[in-house]
């Protein structure tokens, strides 16, 4: 076989393998200017492929994905492959959908770019290879959560990562020169330049106004994210002058933390930027860490203060039976002078002080049916941390509290939060068989909202679950969370289990989840809580 013949024949099998999963194929030189195409130019572009040529290639896309394309491309390591990526083409090319694959060849600055168009196949390709909401910039508890998983994998996977905090610092003057319009395109670009680089397209996240954060790949520059963050406010900017935009990046630390420190000094660096902004004290999340424990010996003595005077009030919300339209019990809801409620009960489940706290919590509510609504026959259902009832001394005293009060379980029912992991299923089981035994109702709190609530279903002797309120607010707009809670209710209705759905909100809500055969619900279109148990039926 001749030279020429074995050229002729690699030539063939290299098209072969690119338009097998490919409709265009472009080489692009280092001055960004198109000098080969081949392949379905026309029916994808709507340009026949002789006249691309010569043309800058990142005109072919939407100018508000332009830059983060070019960062992804231009950050490739020699040789390395980027993508497939979902790209919108150009408004004169009718703004389709298609899927990109690039590869950097070695020795220079020029690459091959591959072009498919979107249909149905590559759409659910695009999907389980980006993840079903890859396309969305996620808001500031979102973040908190990806970021964290993000984290956790970059450290099994050998991965060295940074967290970069952004803020576009706009001044009130800017924000009338630039109008809305403008500043929406800077922030539509900022945020499909940051999940693009982020390391795994989700990791990026909206923390206030002006404010973004990214986790992404030490390889990454944090330099060159802001060069071209700089970039996409210029050329927002009718008059090319772009903004002031300010960033500080914290080291991951992989390597010298376990899982917990690291969530924990994840969280810490969030409320920190919360706070203070790009002046955060924070380096690292190790250093972040060191801080953390330093301010949580004072914070755990405030909080002991607390449960030892009892320094609580409480609210009622109602649970309503969504046939009669009555409340069926009020959940009861702690409410302190000084923070946050969720902040103290996560703070308290991190430093081992749950058990205290709901005990204290548990006398407080005995006291209310006792003496405050001892005329009623209203019924109560309070929360018990999912660390408290894995406690040995938290069980004695709970169930002595509980047995000094007869008929006391006609009128208290239970639900276990998850913020806390549970373990120890086995003994979390034995204590919810006893409380049943005594008569005492147990529900699930937040059903849904981690992978083990399929888990503590099938193994827990439970009466009821709550649905995650998260996938009540979506599943108006979303059908994939709509889905999630059919199917959940199928399921314990199967089981037999009863269900309350949370965060019932509007009307639509309330219609929808009581078609599928949701017994309870609970919300602010229902009821807010109250400082005492109270309920009017909703008007339309």
């Amino acid at each position: 076989m001749t030279d020429d013949s074995i050229l002729s024949e690699q030539r063939d099998r290299f098209l072969a393998f690119a338009f097998a999963s490919a409709d265009l194929l472009i080489e692009v030189s280092e001055e960004e200017k198109i000098v080969f195409a081949l392949g379905a130019s026309r029916g994808l572009t709507g340009i026949d492929a002789k006249s691309l040529k010569g043309r800058k290639w990142l005109e072919l896309f939407s100018p508000y994905e332009q830059v983060a394309i070019q960062h992804k491309m231009e950050s490739a390591k020699p040789g390395g492959r980027v993508g497939p990526l979902i790209v919108t083409l150009s408004e004169a090319m009718k703004g389709k959908s298609a899927i990109l694959s690039g590869i950097k060849m070695p020795g220079k600055n020029a690459y091959y770019v591959a072009f498919t168009l979107s249909n149905a196949v590559m759409d659910r390709l695009a999907y389980r290879l980006n993840g079903p909401e890859s396309v969305e910039i996620q808001d500031e508890d979102g973040f908190a959560e990806t970021a964290k998983e993000g984290l956790l994998h970059a450290r099994a996977m050998g991965y060295k990562a940074d967290i970069t905090f952004f803020d576009l610092d706009l001044t009130p003057e800017e924000k009338e020169r630039l109008g809305e319009g403008v500043l929406e395109n800077i922030r539509t670009g900022l945020e499909n330049l940051l999940l693009a680089n982020s390391i795994n397209g989700r990791t990026a996240g909206v923390l206030g106004e002006g404010r973004y954060g990214v986790v992404h790949d030490k390889t990454v520059g944090a330099q060159d994210l802001l060069k071209a963050a700089m970039e996409i406010a210029r050329t927002s900017d009718p008059q090319g002058e772009g903004l002031k935009i300010r960033i500080k990046t914290v080291e991951s630390d992989l390597h010298k933390l376990n899982d917990r420190e690291l969530v924990r000094s994840l969280l810490y660096t969030l409320g920190e930027f919360r706070a203070k902004g790009l002046v955060l004290d924070v380096v690292s999340l190790n250093t972040a860490l060191e801080a953390r424990s330093s301010q949580n010996i004072q914070k755990i003595k405030e909080f002991q203060n607390i449960i030892d005077r009892t320094d609580f009030t409480f609210r009622f919300q109602p649970v309503v039976d969504l046939i009669t339209m009555e409340p069926a019990y009020y959940e009861i809801l702690s409410r302190f002078a000084k923070g946050e409620t969720q902040e103290w009960i996560i703070f308290a489940e991190e430093n081992g002080l749950a058990p205290r706290f709901d005990l204290a919590v548990l006398e407080r509510t005995i006291n209310h049916i006792n003496f405050k609504a001892g005329g009623e026959r209203t019924c109560f259902a309070m929360n018990i941390s999912g660390q408290s009832i894995q406690d040995k001394d938290f069980f004695g005293k709970f169930m002595e509290q509980l047995a000094a009060h007869a008929n006391l379980h006609k009128r208290l029912s239970f639900e276990i939060t998850e913020s806390a992991h549970i373990v120890d299923l086995g003994k979390v089981k034995d204590f919810l068989a006893i409380l049943r035994k005594a008569g005492f109702k147990v529900a699930l709190d937040d059903f849904g909202a981690g992978a083990a609530s399929f888990e503590y279903l099938q193994t827990l002797p439970v009466d009821a679950v709550k649905i995650d309120g998260k996938y009540i607010r979506k599943m108006l707009s979303s059908p994939r969370d709509l889905a999630m809670v059919k199917n959940l209710a199928r399921l314990c209705s199967d089981l037999g289990i009863d269900v309350v759905a949370e965060y019932v909100e509007e009307k639509k809500q309330l219609e929808l989840v009581r078609g599928m055969g949701v017994k309870y619900g609970q919300g602010f279109y229902l009821g807010k809580p109250e400082a005492s148990p109270q309920y009017q039926t909703p008007k339309d």
